[in-house]
């Protein structure tokens, strides 16, 4: 992932800038690829320098270079704990950043999985009714196969038999379309209760 990408680096520079101006160091940071990426002035000039690990999810994404141009005594300690207050800033701003492109990357990924969701379930719906026009077709032949197993009397009894088992199976497959179409749309109504969150 390049981190990199996601910062704004107009307003990193503006950072290190108000930075130089409060504390008098420069700053320098540099990409994993070891390239100045912002900053005033390049790492180069230091007489002397603190570098400091940028992170993101315990990676090292980068590094932040402070430093001076002079060097003096009180220069060294200043440098130190100037470059670790500005990497905590720093650090902060990539985390939120970057959270908050992934987050937005994630919300985009669930949407169009709902999406896929209700398309699946619009087919099962529709395989359902089909289903629903068979168990009737079935229905009906049932009925007439008890009308047909009356008339030919004792030689039809065990045709009538079939017949009442038919009817029996015909009932059951009505119920499980019943439910399967009930169970569809308690889906369909939490996905989309689901993408209005959204």
């Amino acid at each position: 992932m390049d981190v990199f990408s996601y910062l704004n680096k107009e307003n990193i520079n503006d950072i290190l800038n108000s930075f130089t101006k409060t504390t008098g160091l420069n700053a320098v940071i540099q990409n994993s690829k070891n390239l100045d990426w912002t900053g005033n002035i390049t790492s180069g000039n230091f007489a002397a320098y603190e570098t400091q690990n940028l992170t993101y999810k315990n990676e090292t994404i980068g590094t932040v270079k402070v430093g001076i141009s002079s060097k003096n005594n009180a220069a060294d300690q200043h440098i130190k704990s100037s470059s670790e207050f500005l990497v905590i800033v720093l650090n902060t701003i990539i985390s939120s950043t970057c959270e908050n492109a992934e987050n937005k990357e994630t919300l985009k990924n669930f949407s169009q999985t709902i999406s896929s969701f209700n398309d699946i379930v619009s087919k099962i719906k529709k395989d359902t009714k089909a289903l629903d026009s068979i168990f009737q077709q079935q229905s009906l032949l049932t009925v007439n196969a008890s009308v047909e197993a009356a008339r030919a009397g004792q030689v039809g009894s065990g045709f009538a038999i079939v017949a009442q088992e038919l009817g029996k199976f015909s009932e059951l497959s009505t119920k499980i379309y019943k439910d399967i179409e009930e169970h569809s749309n308690d889906i369909s109504n939490a996905l989309e209760k689901m993408n209005k969150c959204l």
